[in-house]
């Protein structure tokens, strides 16, 4: 029902607040303790406010968003079954593939011999993105990566995650900025 993680990237901590039911996520950057950036998103759109300029998300980024439960260890929930039942599974010299689409975007999965992902792409729209997974830990009962290396094709993020909760209360008030 949410998750709640904290992680880094290029010196940014990242907290991410995610409210599974109620189909929004907040994201929080600070640098060097001081908030330079937050991201917040629901049902009826969203906005970033970076470094004192507060913008609406746009289509694009909307439409990147709406498909989020599709990739990494939140598209392997049981609502998503209908979806992996269409794909198309192939053995790879690792482990497996698992190939499908929703609404005509393009979804792959990698898993390892022992069924853990160990990576995902995706292509909505123009946007396309890679992720490779490592560093599986398990919280509350749900084997979770805590390194994420994610790449458009143009520039590399590596995301290293310190802690995620989850199913408890999200601490944040959804507040506008």
């Amino acid at each position: 029902r949410t998750y709640t993680v904290d992680a880094e990237f290029n010196s940014i901590k990242l907290r991410s607040y995610n409210d599974l039911v109620g189909n929004r996520f907040r994201n929080e950057m600070f640098h060097q303790g001081k908030l330079i950036a937050v991201e917040q998103i629901g049902p009826d759109g969203g906005w970033l406010w970076n470094n004192g300029k507060k913008t609406i998300s746009d289509k694009d980024r909307m439409q990147v968003v709406k498909y989020n439960d599709y990739i990494g260890v939140l598209g392997l929930q049981q609502q998503n079954n209908a979806a992996f039942a269409r794909g198309i599974v192939k053995a790879t010299k690792e482990g497996y593939s698992v190939e499908f689409k929703i609404d005509g975007h393009e979804f792959v999965y990698l898993l390892d011999r022992n069924y853990n992902i160990v990576g995902d792409s995706y292509q909505i729209g123009k946007n396309k993105q890679i992720n490779s997974y490592s560093n599986n830990r398990t919280v509350d009962g749900i084997k979770m990566p805590f390194r994420t290396i994610t790449s458009d094709g143009k520039s590399k993020v590596t995301l290293n995650y310190q802690q995620i909760e989850i199913n408890k209360p999200l601490p944040t008030s959804w507040k506008e900025l």
